[in-house]
């Protein structure tokens, strides 16, 4: 019998002995003052999370001068989070003057359950009270609560302390930098992990306490203390096998689900669609129009933006993941396409994807720089290089010239690197610094950004890339929720922007004389929908979108002043304002259009573009009164109109009863409020 065998059985004999127990017992802030009825914890039983941009404390008033490094744990609810950590000065019995600041990224991998940072001392006070928390970010997890004691922690709301009188938070200081190194009854165990006694292979100290004036951890000379043991499926033809795994659990399961879900419960409609609600033929008719689903691949998480690219004669699609970084997929043959591999990243919701020169370069905003990912051999994609000047970003853009341009990143908002002679190793040749960029298109070296908090849409002179010049700013006509995301026409007498947003638009405006611009139409689905991306298609007069919960969608712009929709395909049942398609990619050689859909994954569709016995024709969408394609107020008034003229044609007969009435009036603004 080999050691891990040996191991397993001992390991569930103790199981049915003694059974599995976990308790944790922390010491938070030891403050001695009245205020604190209770400095100890004896259980987590609640969480605490103050809100994005507000603060939470506890009290301390260790004493650490004869120290050069103080070690700060804080207990998370769940796994992730972006936060800094702050030491504040006692005023009054609450926080006062803040003294010290660390921000804690994700990229630290900050786990459920116990966490830590040591901190240098030189630049804290350590004369009376301290006040150790955090300031939340949007990302930031529940922080752990004690309801049993009272007394020690503070929130922060606006500009003023409150003292917390709902428990008292896990933070605490100490001055033992090394972790706790009595066993699991005391501490816990990691996700997925059993506390068992295992004091016959392993003797662990039941209890450590911390001897703050020697920094030095005093245990107890015993062996109970339990050992951690990883629980999963242990059966090798189970999907979730886990090699790793020391004790069984019931968690083998033996199918994937059409997510890519090991033992998932997600399932195809009528159409095809993973969890979608379609049950006949018509409803799949309904959903698309001068677009077929050629096939579509799921990958068992959620997905950001993409890319796509033609190499070796052979086509692939790059999906952004949400924890993994990005997924490579083999599409050479569009209606079987197949997972390549995947690049492991920190998990964010937030990944831009872009490709030059047998290289994808990978953006997000998990402070995982700019990832560079060789795909010299595309089945063996390799990270080679990662830029670092900037943690976080939002989007990247790649030119046609080999220039790749970072943008919503700290301390620039445009960071130019030459790619052309070296990809592998991008070279910074020049900054902008105007507002924070959201996204930008770059054509004919000239830089179309897109000013998300201000509403402006900027077009800066990129011609010099170590001194980009702005050449003009202009305001979109909605402050705070505008210019998204931008294009340009490759006549570059047309800019369309769009509004990510409920009611986001779609607005095409006439750049041909920068004295005088003017939009000249707009588009939009419902009213209380949300465009992510556009993408015009070279060589055509396509604008390509997409239109979360409404899909990939098509626009005829060869009149800008009266775009058409003449194609689309949804791509989400779900109602979410930015739930649905996120990216799309419209520039393959063989024309197939790849989209990401943030829940189902990755879309291939056949359309016209790939297509020679399909075109462009006009679509049709009940309660389009005015025939551009969405559908809106301008609509109501259409059919308002010709029902008391008497002069409507079907396309009024909103409810189908063979007429057109005030009820179709009445069926159509219902329609349109609820989207």
């Amino acid at each position: 019998m080999d050691d891990k065998n040996h191991k397993l059985n001992f390991i569930k004999k103790k199981i049915n002995t003694y059974g599995i127990l976990c308790f944790f017992h922390i010491l938070v802030g030891q403050v001695h003052d009245e205020i604190c009825v209770d400095t100890y914890i004896g259980s987590i039983d609640s969480c605490f999370n103050a809100g994005p941009t507000y603060y939470s404390a506890t009290k301390s008033n260790i004493d650490f001068s004869d120290f050069d490094d103080i070690r700060f744990e804080w207990n998370q609810c769940t796994s992730g989070g972006l936060f800094k950590v702050y030491f504040w000065e006692d005023q009054n019995g609450l926080p006062g003057e803040d003294i010290y600041s660390y921000l804690q990224t994700p990229n630290d991998s900050n786990a459920a359950g116990w966490n830590h940072v040591v901190i240098p001392t030189f630049n804290l006070n350590s004369s009376g009270d301290l006040w150790v928390g955090i300031r939340e970010y949007t990302a930031t997890q529940a922080i752990g609560l004690d309801l049993g004691s009272q007394g020690c922690s503070a929130v922060k709301y606006e500009n003023t302390w409150e003292e917390l009188e709902l428990g008292n938070l896990a933070y605490r200081l100490t001055t033992c930098l090394d972790d706790n190194p009595s066993g699991c009854f005391e501490n816990g165990c990691p996700e997925n992990y059993v506390c068992v006694d295992d004091w016959e292979n392993n003797c662990v100290s039941s209890n450590c306490d911390c001897n703050e004036e020697l920094a030095e951890w005093v245990c107890t000379d015993d062996c109970n203390g339990g050992t951690c043991f990883l629980e999963g499926c242990m059966d090798q033809t189970a999907c979730n096998y886990n090699p790793d795994a020391l004790l069984p659990d019931e968690s083998c399961a033996y199918e994937l689900d059409c997510q890519g879900v090991c033992g998932g419960n997600a399932i195809e409609d009528f159409c095809g669609i993973c969890e979608g609600s379609a049950t006949t033929e018509e409803e799949c008719e309904q959903r698309k129009c001068n677009m077929e689903l050629a096939s579509y691949l799921a990958f068992g998480q959620g997905t950001s933006d993409i890319t796509g690219f033609f190499q070796d004669d052979r086509e692939f699609a790059v999906v952004g993941l949400i924890q993994d970084a990005a997924v490579f997929v083999d599409m050479t043959d569009p209606f079987n396409p197949f997972e390549i591999a995947r690049i492991s990243g920190t998990p964010s919701t937030w990944r831009d994807l872009k490709y030059w020169n047998r290289h994808v370069y990978v953006g997000t905003e998990a402070n995982d720089g700019i990832k560079v990912i060789s795909v010299d051999d595309p089945d063996n994609p390799t990270i080679v290089y990662t830029i670092t000047d900037m943690t976080s970003s939002h989007n990247i853009y790649v030119d046609s010239d080999g220039y790749l341009y970072v943008v919503g990143a700290a301390d620039h908002d445009i960071w130019i690197y030459e790619l052309k002679d070296h990809p592998a190793n991008p070279t910074l040749v020049g900054t902008w610094d105007g507002e924070y960029l959201h996204d930008v298109d770059v054509y004919n070296d000239k830089l179309y950004g897109a000013g998300i908090y201000s509403g402006q849409f900027y077009i800066v002179d990129v011609s010099d890339k170590t001194a980009p010049i702005t050449i003009l700013s202009h305001f979109t006509g909605l402050e705070g929720v505008s210019t998204h995301d931008c294009a340009v026409t490759y006549d570059e007498q047309y800019l369309i922007t769009a509004d990510e947003t409920s009611g986001g638009h779609v607005k095409i405006w006439d750049i041909s004389d920068y004295e005088n611009i003017n939009m000249v139409s707009e588009y939009m689905t419902f009213p209380n929908h949300s465009i992510h991306n556009i993408y015009v298609r070279p060589e055509t007069n396509l604008l390509i979108m997409s239109y979360y919960v409404d899909g990939t969608r098509v626009l005829d712009i060869e009149n800008p002043s009266d775009p058409k929709l003449v194609g689309y395909f949804d791509t989400s049942d779900l109602s979410g304002l930015y739930d649905g398609n996120w990216g799309t990619y419209a520039y393959l050689p063989s024309g197939y259009i790849i989209s990401s859909d943030r829940q189902n994954g990755l879309f291939i569709f056949d359309s016209p573009l790939s297509n020679s016995l399909m075109e462009w024709n006009i679509c049709f969408v009940v309660g389009d009164m005015n025939e551009d394609g969405g559908l809106n107020i301008l609509d109501v008034v259409t059919l308002a109109n010709c029902v008391l003229a008497a002069i409507c044609d079907d396309a009024g007969d909103i409810n189908q009863d063979g007429g057109t009435n005030v009820l179709d009036i009445i069926a159509l603004v219902n329609i349109i409020l609820e989207g």
